[in-house]
C-alpha cells in the first residue's frame, strides 16, 4: 500500500519544481516533451519514495503500467548518461529526500519484474 502523505508530497514537489499544477500532471494527456518529462520524473520519484506498484503509479498518472516502466527507465538512462536534465532530477530528488519522506525500500528489490509483461527494470540508489 502506498504512503499517501509521501505520494502527495512527491506530486506537490514535482509540480512546484517544474512550475505546473497537479491537474496538469495527472489529467493532461499532452504529448509535449516537457509534459512527458514531468510525468516521467514524477513516476520515477513515486516509485522510489512511496512503494507504489507500477499499476498504482499508472492509475494515478492515467498511464498504462508499461508506460510507467518506460518512464522509470528513461529517467534512469538520463541520469546514467549525465545529460543536462539529470541535474534537475538530482536536485528534485534531494528536495524530496530532505523532507524526510519515509522510504519504503526495505521491501523493494533492486531489480523489479513487471507482473503483467515480464519486463525488468532497475531502481538505482542515487
Amino acid at each position: 500500500m502506498a504512503n499517501r502523505p509521501a505520494q502527495q508530497y512527491v506530486l506537490n514537489s514535482v509540480c512546484l519544481f517544474f512550475n505546473t499544477n497537479i491537474d496538469n500532471l495527472l489529467n493532461n494527456r499532452s504529448r509535449s516533451v516537457s509534459t512527458i518529462w514531468v510525468r516521467q520524473v514524477a513516476a520515477w520519484l513515486l516509485r522510489k519514495y512511496t512503494g507504489m506498484s507500477l499499476n498504482e503509479i499508472g492509475s494515478l498518472l492515467n498511464q498504462h503500467h508499461a508506460t510507467v516502466i518506460h518512464s522509470i527507465k528513461k529517467v534512469e538512462k538520463v541520469m546514467q548518461d549525465g545529460l543536462p536534465s539529470a541535474a534537475n532530477v538530482l536536485e528534485l530528488d534531494r528536495i524530496v529526500l530532505a523532507k524526510g519522506i519515509e522510504v519504503q525500500r526495505s521491501s523493494m528489490p533492486a531489480l523489479l519484474v513487471c507482473p503483467h509483461c515480464g519486463e525488468s527494470i532497475g531502481i538505482s540508489d542515487v
